[in-house]
C-alpha cells in the first residue's frame, strides 16, 4: 500500500474490522480506508476503477461468482486491471470473465 494513491478494506467482522482501523492508525496510512460492510453489498455500488482488485471471500460460501459480476458490472476495474483470486484449492473458477 506504500506506492498505491489509495486503498480500500471492506471487512464485514466487527472485530476484524476494529482491528483493520487500528493498524490504519498506528501505521498514520493516509491512503487506506476501511469499511464495515458486506463485500457484495458494496460492490452492488456504481464503483471507481480500480488497478489492483485482492478478492479473498469467506470459503465454501459461493460468494466468488458474485462478487466477480459485481466487479466486472459496476466499473470496480481499470483497464488492465490485476485481480488476485484466493479461494479453496477444489473450487472450479467458473464465471471468471474470458478478458480476465
Amino acid at each position: 500500500s506504500r506506492q498505491a494513491q489509495a486503498v480500500t478494506l471492506i471487512e464485514l467482522n466487527p472485530t476484524a474490522f476494529k482491528q483493520l482501523e487500528h493498524n490504519i492508525a498506528a501505521l498514520n496510512a493516509t491512503n487506506l480506508r476501511a469499511i464495515n460492510s458486506d463485500a457484495l453489498a458494496f460492490l452492488k455500488q456504481q464503483g471507481t476503477p480500480h488497478h489492483l482488485v485482492f478478492i479473498d471471500p469467506p470459503f465454501r460460501q459461493g460468494l466468488l461468482s458474485e462478487a466477480v459480476s459485481l466487479l466486472e458490472q459496476n466499473g470496480w476495474l481499470a483497464d488492465e486491471a490485476l485481480i488476485y483470486i484466493e479461494t479453496e484449492k477444489e473450487l472450479a473458477l467458473e464465471g471468471i470473465p474470458a478478458n480476465w
